[in-house]
């Protein structure tokens, strides 16, 4: 059984939903988490649920035991996000009672995903997951030391790409296609301060002919065992790669700033 050791602590996962909440207002009713617009699925459903889903769809992994605070603020926000969002993807809300009896059918879909206590959230696009938040959602700020993993927002404008296929992307991606290899998992500290980078640098180029294409590993520590990083001799992460017309030619190891990353992955290449 699990049970929740680390939401406690405050040193929990922030991600995409974060910055949405993070502007929303806090005194929605608490029978606000059951509008229509969340849709409340079985523990044993929600993993097919959200690996069939077509599109977004956010899960709210969750309890409505009154026992367990951090639950019942978290559902708060969920709701909060859900009606301030309605056409960001399809809501739905897993929960048990008592919080701290975790359904065995769903034991496997937690252990999985990392998740060793609740509440949680998961993003998933086209049955991939592309983003999760763990324990309950905080307020937070830019963080200006940069020592310490930061909220930040997939937003989706970097095509997703399974580690499986990125070999045949990259070959049949014609032209400059930049790569970022990268997790979502927040234990990877330096994942968390690149990703929100290769956004505004991938933005910063959307009028070009440059295409971009993120792989997100999970668990990030077995990256070297991924045979794609093995060719590439790839032991940590993130690592951003240049291609042109199939053919690497830049490489960049470890995090950088948007500038940086221009001018050891772009530069003299377009």
């Amino acid at each position: 059984m699990l049970r929740l050791s680390v939401g406690r602590s405050g040193a929990w996962a922030r991600s995409f939903t974060l910055a949405m909440m993070a502007a929303m207002a806090f005194g929605c009713p608490w029978a606000a988490a059951q509008q229509p617009s969340i849709e409340s699925v079985a523990p044993g459903e929600a993993q097919a649920r959200v690996l069939g889903h077509k599109g977004v769809v956010i899960l709210n992994i969750t309890s409505t035991d009154a026992g367990c605070g951090f639950c019942a603020r978290a559902n708060v926000k969920f709701s909060a996000l859900a009606k301030a969002n309605p056409d960001a993807g399809t809501y739905l809300q897993t929960s048990w009672s008592p919080w701290s009896k975790f359904p065995p059918e769903i034991a496997g879909f937690l252990r999985q995903n990392g998740i060793g206590g609740i509440p949680a959230r998961l993003v998933y696009r086209d049955g991939v997951l592309i983003d999760k938040v763990l324990g309950e959602p905080k307020d937070l700020v830019p963080n200006a030391g940069n020592d310490k993993p930061v909220a930040q927002r997939v937003t989706g404008s970097v095509p997703l790409v399974p580690v499986a296929q990125i070999g045949a992307h990259i070959a049949n991606t014609p032209g400059t296609l930049v790569v970022e290899l990268t997790s979502f998992e927040t234990t990877c500290a330096f994942c968390m301060r690149g990703n929100p980078v290769f956004e505004e640098f991938s933005g910063a180029h959307g009028a070009s002919s440059v295409r971009f294409a993120r792989v997100a590993l999970s668990p990030w520590t077995g990256v070297a065992a991924v045979p794609f990083a093995q060719s590439l001799g790839i032991v940590g992460l993130p690592v951003y790669l240049t291609y042109r017309d199939g053919k690497l030619l830049r490489r960049k190891q470890g995090i950088g700033s948007t500038a940086e990353l221009r001018k050891e992955l772009l530069d003299g290449v377009q």
